[in-house]
């Protein structure tokens, strides 16, 4: 926050949120990792773009629903991506 706010660069805050969607996927498929697992995370970063895209559309999701924001839908979509992760964690144990 302090780099943003003295910069105004978003630069490295959409690094920190992008970078993850293209390095997972190449890490698991240079260490070979198990269908299941690549299946688990191919949901889990589908759901995070979804999150990500109703946080963008917060007001005409808002305007469009009148009980629901594109912000509260971001946070659900974010929980459930993350249950996906614990439940595939759950599974290979």
């Amino acid at each position: 926050m302090f780099w943003w706010s003295a910069s105004g660069n978003l630069g490295p805050y959409l690094l920190i949120q992008l970078a993850p969607l293209v390095l997972v996927p190449v890490l698991q498929w240079q260490t070979g990792a198990p269908p299941a697992q690549r299946r688990a995370f191919g949901v889990a970063i589908g759901l995070y773009v979804l999150a990500k895209l109703c946080e963008l559309a917060d007001a005409a999701i808002l305007s469009a629903i009148h009980a629901l924001s594109g912000h509260t839908l971001k946070h659900l979509l974010a929980a459930l991506a993350a249950l996906v992760l614990m439940r595939m964690i759950a599974a290979s144990r």
